[in-house]
């Protein structure tokens, strides 16, 4: 009797022990399987993050060269106004220039015509 009991308790230990081993194996797959999976996500995140700070990047150097064409703008408008200012000055001295010249050319209103 004491020796079909220790069989039995042998069996049934023996049966666990399969048991435990097959809970073990399905477990470390089921890790692997999930560790894969994150694997998967991290490189498929990485991969949106790389693209993302690309179009960030983009994005700031288009908004440099907006804020830089804006000043450029704004500068050769100034410039564009001043140069109409200075040529308007340049040319209404140069009408001053002429006319003062003109008068010195012509006989003042006290001299004499020669006769004819």
């Amino acid at each position: 009797v004491v020796e079909q009991q220790t069989s039995a308790s042998e069996t049934e230990t023996q049966r666990h022990r399969e048991y435990l081993e097959r809970s073990v194996e399905t477990l470390r797959a089921k890790l692997e399987a999930s560790r894969r999976a994150q694997r998967a996500a991290n490189a498929r995140t990485m991969g949106e993050n790389a693209q993302l700070l690309q179009e960030v990047n983009s994005l700031r150097r288009e908004l440099h060269l907006a804020r830089q064409v804006h000043v450029t703008n704004g500068k050769q408008g100034e410039l564009q106004r001043e140069v109409k200012r200075l040529r308007r000055l340049v040319e209404g001295q140069g009408v001053a220039q002429e006319t003062s010249e003109s008068k010195a050319t012509r006989p003042t209103t006290m001299e004499r015509l020669p006769a004819l």
